[in-house]
């Protein structure tokens, strides 16, 4: 995760478009690379089981033991190949979930807007289409791991069948010699086999995602493009420079030459889309310098970018980015951006939460937000890009006077902006268009030159009307901006409420309820063929067995082609049930899953427009994506198994206090046990996961940020900060995990001991 985090604000900015850099691979990818650490181990350990169990068959029943090795041997091959062409469909899969979570995010970060404008049932369509294209890869996927399953469900049977059969034939008849000393061996290997085709899949899944992840990791970062001034007297300098957001793409900023002193205040103006947002994103290093020089002072930028960007957190925080807190610093900076009374409104002074993308906010107090990030940061030189067009156009002035020309007049400051009738004050101009410096000088040089700055003005007032426009637009800040002394103070004397976030302890439906709810989904006839098909497998293997039993000690007194022929026929039943029980799961589970997450965009769309104030993005990305897959991929499987090992434990249990009259005895104790033990285990295990749900949230949170305000926290070189607090939050990922890990363990060892 960290390294990830680290690479995307190290690339160009041409990739971090690229479907590598979809937010998937932190919340689907390296979620697989840990769960395949941990599942590896199972792996060679149940190899090794296999190898032994096989090893004591032909120490018991010799060379004849070699048809049961060889046929497992054999039938193995079909679920490799079947794992082979898996990949290809789960590259696939991957592909449609990035752009499904792609599409989520997007929604959820406009979700205001969409609303306002009644929006709702266009989005779902497309989302539901998106997801359908989804669902036939997993349909694919689920159908191939059924198959894979299948394979190393029917090993263990067909080898006893002719095992057995081949002993038979060999020595005329079954001993019960043979069949006790070696049904516990085929048993462990029905276990085992069961387990190996999903460590196998997870394996090469893990691959799939190791290799995603280093084709991101391998994406060019941006190389460094310029020196640095060493001068006081000169900021920027460049001389013939040609930029473009990609090496290999053509350039969009061509034959750049300027010169900008210390201390300046420098205008950049131009026609729409003539490549002044990219002047200041190639004085960042955001681009790719194909040739001539730039040169900058060896300092961060204080960027202020056109569209506002909130970070999730305090007003405060956003202000501060990353910088230690000056009161007195932060009181000015406070005042002269215009955010006293805005402070004053806020529930919590400027210790309120402001949700993700400045959900509470409007667009002008983000602009003014924004705009006091940058004055905080006392960078030497401040990249504006027109961050008076959200302000009307008292305040503009304002922060014009009292921001610009006043506070920061020791700073250099290239500002963008097409108030056209504020470009007089300033020192110097540049004039952008079609990706060229097309002139640059001060206003009355420019206004005297026949181009396109002059028809610019032109067209926005008369030249003889500009005194009186200076006249009209200059005012004296009055109360409403330079009104109370100290917000900060005076909020220390509210009451502080805290803010009322949505968290998981709000709702906690109960097991029943939730099983009850998945049942409801699945449909109570479509759970109750299931459940029978269940209970027809353990009653198949046990009426096999048993029918082994009968034949080795010739209790029935038949023909040995009878006792062959019928136990052929038993251990076929047991292959059709348990094949009709695994495709019954997998469809109740891909049909459940879909209708979950359905609900789930449903309901999210029907929610009011407060709640996402109150919700962080990283918990709906969460939902959507690493638990989504869970219900998609996961929970037919493991639905199944932990079914169909409860059922054959109450009928262990049953046919041992049948057996055993003294048992029976034991047995209500027994399961007062296990009652005990797993109503423990499941408490503790439902708390551990909840808060593994609460702690990758805060982690897809983080990373959101990241790839939404790369440019912000390069220009104000606070990499390292967010690399601190992504390290700090999978630090207590990991911390959940091992507590989970060391609750399973605890579970494994208190039900052997109580067993």
């Amino acid at each position: 995760m960290l390294q990830i985090g680290k690479h995307y604000l190290e690339i160009s900015s041409s990739c971090k478009n690229s479907p590598a850099s979809s937010i998937s691979l932190i919340a689907v990818d390296t979620a697989k690379v840990a769960e395949v650490v941990m599942e590896v181990h199972g792996l060679w350990i149940s190899v090794l089981m296999c190898f032994v169990s096989m090893a004591l068959l032909i120490y018991y029943l010799g060379v004849l033991a070699l048809t049961g090795v060889g046929t497992i041997f054999i039938l193995s091959i079909i679920p490799l190949v079947v794992t082979k062409n898996l990949i290809k469909y789960r590259k696939r899969l991957l592909t449609d979930s990035d752009k499904r979570i792609k599409y989520i995010t997007e929604i959820f970060q406009s979700i205001k807007v969409i609303k306002v404008y009644c929006w709702e049932t266009k989005f779902i369509k497309t989302l539901l289409d998106i997801r359908n294209t989804e669902m036939k890869s997993i349909d694919k996927i689920l159908s191939m791991r059924r198959m894979a399953a299948l394979t190393y469900v029917t090993i263990a049977p067909i080898t006893q069948l002719i095992t057995y059969m081949s002993l038979a034939l060999y020595k005329g008849q079954l001993e019960p010699i043979h069949v006790y000393s070696t049904l516990l061996l085929f048993t462990t290997l029905r276990v085992i086999l069961n387990y190996i085709p999903f460590c196998i899949t997870s394996i090469m899944e893990c691959k799939l995602s190791l290799q995603r992840i280093t084709n991101f990791l391998k994406l060019p970062k941006v190389p460094v493009r310029f020196d640095y001034i060493y001068s006081q007297d000169i900021a920027i300098f460049a001389d013939d420079a040609t930029f473009s957001w990609d090496s290999t793409a053509k350039p969009c900023l061509t034959g750049m030459t300027f010169q900008i002193p210390s201390g300046a205040l420098v205008a950049v103006t131009g026609n729409v889309g003539g490549g002044k947002s990219s002047f200041l994103n190639c004085i960042m290093g955001q681009m790719h310098l194909m040739s001539g020089i730039l040169k900058t002072k060896k300092t961060s930028f204080g960027y202020v970018p056109q569209q506002a960007w909130i970070l999730g957190g305090t007003v405060r925080e956003n202000i501060l980015f990353g910088k230690s807190y000056d009161h007195n610093l932060y009181t000015e900076t406070v005042k002269i951006c215009a955010l006293n009374r805005d402070l004053e409104t806020f529930p919590n002074g400027d210790q309120t939460i402001i949700g993700d993308n400045g959900a509470t906010l409007s667009g002008g107090q983000k602009q003014r937000i924004n705009i006091a990030r940058a004055v905080y940061s006392q960078s030497e030189i401040l990249l504006m890009d027109d961050p008076l067009s959200a302000l009307d156009t008292r305040i503009s002035q304002y922060l014009f006077d009292a921001c610009f020309m006043t506070y920061s007049k020791t700073k250099t400051k290239l500002l963008v902006t097409n108030q056209m009738h504020l470009l007089h004050q300033t020192d110097y101009i540049i004039v952008i268009d079609h990706g060229c410096v097309i002139q640059q000088g001060e206003f009355n040089l420019l206004m005297h030159q026949d181009g396109m700055f002059q028809g610019m003005m032109s067209s926005f007032n008369h030249i003889s009307n500009i005194d009186q426009s200076n006249e009209q637009v200059k005012i004296i800040p009055n109360r409403r901006f330079s009104y109370l002394t100290n917000p900060i103070a005076t909020n220390q004397h509210k009451q502080q409420s805290k803010p009322k976030l949505i968290n998981d302890n709000m709702l906690r439906p109960t097991m029943i309820q939730l099983i009850q709810s998945y049942l409801t989904i699945c449909g109570w006839k479509n759970a109750a063929i299931w459940f029978i098909l269940l209970l027809l497998q353990n009653a198949s293997l046990f009426i096999s067995d048993r029918w082994l039993v009968a034949w080795s000690g010739h209790k029935l007194g038949l023909s040995q082609a009878t006792y062959i022929y019928t136990y052929s026929v038993l251990i076929v039943i047991v292959i059709v049930v348990n094949m009709m029980g695994l495709a019954k799961a997998i469809k109740l589970s891909s049909s459940t899953a879909t209708v979950i997450h359905n609900n789930t965009v449903e309901m999210l769309f029907k929610a009011q427009s407060s709640y996402y104030d109150t919700i962080a993005i990283g918990k709906i990305i969460d939902r959507f994506s690493k638990e989504q897959s869970v219900v998609d991929l996961l929970l037919a499987f493991g639905l199944n198994n932990s079914t169909y090992l409860f059922i054959n434990f109450l009928c262990f249990i049953c046919l041992m206090a049948v057996y055993n009259s003294m048992f029976a005895i034991v047995v209500p104790f027994v399961l007062l046990g296990f009652y005990k033990l797993q109503k423990y285990y499941r408490r503790s295990s439902r708390e551990i996961k909840r808060l593994d749900t609460q702690s990758r949230a805060p982690v897809l949170s983080i990373f959101s940020t990241i790839m939404n305000g790369s440019t912000m926290i390069q220009a104000f070189d606070q990499q390292q900060t967010f690399m601190q607090k992504l390290f700090l939050q999978t630090d207590i990922i990991n911390r959940v995990n091992f507590v989970s890990q060391c609750s399973v363990r605890w579970l494994g060892q208190y039900a052997d001991v109580l067993g």
